[in-house]
């Protein structure tokens, strides 16, 4: 079986995720199989925020 991860972060105010350390806990967690699922919630007004929760899916 491949392992599968869900990983929340909280990111800043500049789209930068506080805890990156999450991320690398996960790549070793998996060697480099399985799937991780990288999530975030970005408070506030869809159609007015949208451009800042497009450039949060760059992140």
């Amino acid at each position: 079986r491949r392992p599968q991860l869900l990983v929340l972060l909280k990111l800043d105010e500049e789209l930068r995720a506080t805890q990156p350390q999450l991320l690398a806990l996960a790549a070793q967690l998996q060697a480099g199989k399985g799937l991780t699922v990288v999530g975030s919630v970005i408070p506030g007004d869809l159609p007015q925020d949208q451009p800042r929760a497009r450039a949060a899916e760059q992140v």
